[in-house]
Formats: C-alpha cells, sequence, structure tokens
C-alpha cells in the first residue's frame, strides 16, 4: 500500500490467527462489518444442503446455477420452480431459468398483468414467497440451537467440518420430528382403510353390526 500509493489491498490479512479470514461490508444496523463463511444452502422438504462455501465477499446472486447443479445431482431432475431471495431475482438468472425451463418465484419485471393484480393470484403470490422463510428459519436454528454464529475453529478446514456438523444436526432434528410422527401416520392411514371398507364392503357392515350397540334417540 506504501509503494503503491493506495489505501486499499486485496486479501489483506485481518486476523493473524485466521488469515484466510475476509471483511464482508454488509451494512446492518448493528454491525457494519461482519466476518466469516459465506455459505450457499438449499433447503428441500426441510432437509438443507451446503451448496457452497467461501471466504470472499461476493454477490451471492452468482450461486443459482451452483444450486441448481446440486440438485441435479442429488435428484437426477431439475426442479419445476425456485424459491430464491429477491437478490436472485437479476435478468441473467430470470434468462437461466427460463433457459433451463423452471420457474423463478418472484415479481416478474416490467408492468404488472390485469390477472395477476387480483386479490387472489396477490394471496397465492404472498404464500408462495412466504415459504421461503423455511431457508431463514433454518439459519436461525443453526445459529441459536446448533451454535453456527460462535465456532471457534481456527483453521480453514476444521472450520468447515464445524458449519457442515451444524446443518447436519438440523437434518437430523427434521429427520426424528418426521420419524416421531410416523406411527401417528400409519394408525391415521389405517383407521381410514377400515372406515372405507367398512363402508363400501356391505357384507363386512353387516357382520359387524351384531357387535355394535344400536344408538339410542
Amino acid at each position: 500500500m506504501y509503494d503503491n500509493q493506495k489505501r486499499t489491498c486485496e486479501n489483506r490479512i485481518v486476523s493473524i490467527s485466521q488469515p484466510y479470514v475476509r471483511p464482508i461490508v454488509r451494512g446492518k444496523q448493528h454491525v457494519s462489518t461482519e466476518f466469516g463463511a459465506k455459505i450457499g444452502i438449499a433447503t428441500v422438504d426441510g432437509i438443507t444442503t451446503i451448496d457452497n462455501f467461501s471466504w470472499e465477499a461476493y454477490n451471492e446472486n452468482q450461486d443459482l446455477e451452483t444450486h441448481i447443479n446440486r440438485y441435479k445431482e442429488l435428484y437426477g431432475v431439475l426442479p419445476e420452480s425456485v424459491n430464491a431471495d429477491r437478490i436472485y431475482l437479476t435478468q441473467k438468472n430470470r434468462a437461466l431459468a427460463k433457459q433451463l425451463g423452471f420457474r423463478l418465484i418472484g415479481k416478474p419485471l416490467g408492468r404488472p398483468k390485469k390477472e395477476d393484480q387480483t386479490a387472489k393470484a396477490k394471496r397465492i403470490a404472498q404464500v408462495e414467497r412466504n415459504q421461503r422463510n423455511i431457508v431463514e428459519g433454518k439459519i436461525g436454528q443453526t445459529k441459536n440451537r446448533y451454535g453456527l454464529d460462535r465456532i471457534a475453529a481456527k483453521s480453514n478446514e476444521t472450520t468447515r467440518v464445524w458449519v457442515t456438523c451444524c446443518i447436519i444436526a438440523t437434518n437430523i432434528a427434521r429427520w426424528l420430528k418426521a420419524l416421531s410422527l410416523c406411527p401417528f401416520k400409519i394408525w391415521y392411514y389405517i383407521r381410514n382403510y377400515l372406515s372405507y371398507y367398512i363402508i363400501f364392503t356391505n357384507n363386512t357392515f353387516f357382520n359387524i353390526q351384531k357387535y355394535i350397540k344400536a344408538p339410542a334417540f
């Protein structure tokens, strides 16, 4: 900086113990600059994956293609729709969605269509946009419950492991929740099956009448 008469330096070291950490200017009210990794996560049916991990300050709207490729790698198909943050709604990403044939949920460009201004259309659009709150909830869950914002690792590799473990913990919690509700779901389907079987199978229905007390009116 002294030799070149500049006030900035690329990849400058801000932490002696963690030279790979870069300052990320966010402009938030409580803190203007953050120090840590930028991770790009995607959530499908409550299961979260880390699609990008970087220490550099960059615009995350570049990650949409990475998320799409990761989804195709995991599930073998392209998604029907993608519910992303407003920062992803760039012309480049809209063109990518049109090219690959998936719908990018968000406010369209240009003058809104007349059919999109009805109360029903606005309500449906708002419900779709609110579904992205699942991602924000996952971030809050990993920070508040699993210590994502309190990682004290010193090396780059160890930090990556800690971040991955926090995400795995949320997925395990989601899986255990679904597993705990499984017996109730099984009983729900069995009960419905028996109800329909009794109603639509006359012979069985009449055969069990002798075991049921007549109702009193």
